[in-house]
C-alpha cells in the first residue's frame, strides 16, 4: 500500500513539473515575453484561481443536481440561493469588500 501511494505521489509530481515546464516555455515565447515576469506571475495566479473556481463550481453544481427536486433539502438550498440573490445580486459568490463602504466611526466605542 505504501509503495502505491509513493508511486501515485511521484506521478502527481511529474505532472506538476511538466505543467510548470510548459508554462515556462509559454512565458519565454516571443509572443508573451513582453509581459514581463512579474505580470506573467500574476496572470499565472489568475489562471490557477480560475481553474480552481471552475472545478469547484462543477462539483457544487453536481451536488445541487443530486438533491431530489421536491425534497426538503432542495427547497432549503433554493431558499438560501434566493436570499443570497436578493442580497448580493450579480455579486453573488464573489468576495465582498467592505473597504468601499466603511461603517461610520460613531458606531464604534473606543475602550
Amino acid at each position: 500500500m505504501k509503495h502505491k501511494l509513493i508511486m501515485e505521489n511521484w506521478r502527481k509530481f511529474q505532472k506538476i513539473n511538466e505543467n510548470m515546464e510548459e508554462i515556462a516555455q509559454l512565458a519565454d515565447s516571443e509572443e508573451f515575453a513582453p509581459l514581463g515576469p512579474e505580470r506573467q506571475q500574476q496572470l499565472v495566479s489568475i489562471a490557477h484561481q480560475y481553474a480552481v473556481a471552475i472545478a469547484a463550481a462543477a462539483d457544487e453544481v453536481e451536488a445541487y443536481k443530486s438533491l431530489e427536486k421536491e425534497s426538503l433539502e432542495r427547497k432549503f438550498v433554493d431558499a438560501i440561493i434566493a436570499i443570497n440573490m436578493k442580497t448580493f445580486g450579480s455579486n453573488i459568490g464573489r468576495p465582498q469588500s467592505f473597504a468601499s463602504n466603511p461603517a461610520p466611526q460613531d458606531e464604534f466605542e473606543v475602550v
